[in-house]
């Protein structure tokens, strides 16, 4: 349970740059309810192909102004460069 958060979590960040993840992650979703039952490599692997293939991340152009999300926890800490409101490539 704890991984399938984390998984969904990190994955998360994502969904705005990802077309259709939301109908693709609901039954990982769904398993966050109590009794849950799902075998869930088909829709990992839709996942995992959806946020592959989506260019999501675009090249950094040096004339524009740069922005650094971080989201701190308890236990860690992730930054991630921007440029127009999108991921940066590195």
């Amino acid at each position: 349970m704890k991984e399938l958060k984390r998984f969904l979590g990190l994955f998360g960040y994502y969904r705005w740059f990802t077309h259709g993840y939301g109908k693709i992650s609901t039954p990982l979703t769904s398993l966050l309810q109590k009794n849950a039952q799902y075998i869930w490599t088909e829709t990992f692997h839709k996942l995992k192909q959806a946020l592959t293939s989506t260019p999501v991340l675009i090249l950094p152009d040096f004339t524009k102004p740069f922005t650094i999300e971080i989201d701190a926890s308890v236990i860690g800490i992730g930054a991630v460069l921007m440029q127009s409101n999108h991921p940066i490539a590195t």
